[in-house]
């Protein structure tokens, strides 16, 4: 049987429309299943993709960024999107990897001190950016920045690097 063999019709009445009902208590049809994953596709691509330039507060930036594959990486300042461009080796890739290296050896040695790579840092309603690394004090030790509930970092850390290149 077949989700059309399925569907019962009501007439329209009194000139409203009619709507298909599904019989809840037929065998799953197998076809059916790449049909709703088209249709959770065609929802998702209602969300207009995410380009640098855009215009957009905090909270739609991450509605769009949240679709956006993991190798993929933006930031908005100052309410503005800015996308980031492939890493190259010399001039991004070894320099990050020294800093973080540095910065490592830092806070091995430095108790309430903590070290990130990469992670998201919302300073404010308009601006949340992803630093190359970044060194944060712990708030019981007088620290500027929190971990949210969700796990991102709010507020400015002690030390931002981010490397030019």
């Amino acid at each position: 049987m077949t989700v059309a063999d399925e569907i019962e019709t009501r007439p329209s009445v009194a000139g409203k429309m009619w709507w298909p009902r599904v019989n809840k208590h037929a065998e799953p049809d197998l076809e059916e299943q790449p049909r709703q994953a088209l249709e959770r596709a065609r929802r998702a691509s209602s969300i207009p993709a995410l380009q640098s330039g855009d215009r957009l507060t905090r909270h739609e930036f991450e509605r769009r960024y949240d679709r956006l594959p993991a190798n993929v990486k933006g930031e908005l300042i100052e309410g503005v999107v800015y996308m980031a461009s492939p890493v190259r080796f010399e001039s991004h890739g070894r320099p990050h990897a020294l800093v973080l290296a540095w910065l490592g050896l830092y806070t091995a040695s430095t108790p309430g001190v903590q070290i990130a790579d990469n992670t998201t840092v919302r300073l404010d309603a308009d601006n949340e950016v992803q630093p190359d690394a970044l060194l944060r004090i712990d708030t019981k030790l007088g620290g500027h920045s929190r971990i949210g509930p969700d796990d991102y970092l709010e507020g400015a850390p002690e030390l931002v690097v981010e490397i030019a290149a």
